[in-house]
């Protein structure tokens, strides 16, 4: 079971937040745990599931060490509706 914090990381940027603007307690608790991956270097994703089709959504990403050749590292998959959301989030 994961501690509930509210820490946010400087050197992450979170996708669809403004850091400009006052994130609710609520958002900072979510955004927790993504925030602490893409702290340590990884893209981080949440699943969602909308009229039973599986997305993934970016959360939160590295401000630094990027991968410039972040698509080749994409895992191959069958579905390629899937990466194809994936790497449209990504550009």
């Amino acid at each position: 079971e994961l501690p509930l914090e509210n820490r946010l990381y400087d050197d992450v940027e979170y996708v669809g937040y403004n850091k400009n603007n006052e994130i609710s307690t609520e958002d900072k608790i979510y955004l927790s745990s993504f925030g602490e991956m893409a702290h340590n270097g990884f893209y981080s994703f949440d699943t969602l599931i909308v009229e039973g089709r599986t997305f993934l959504r970016l959360v939160a990403i590295p401000r630094n060490n990027i991968q410039p050749n972040i698509f080749a590292l994409l895992p191959s998959c069958n579905n390629r509706a899937f990466i194809n959301d994936v790497v449209s989030q990504l550009q």
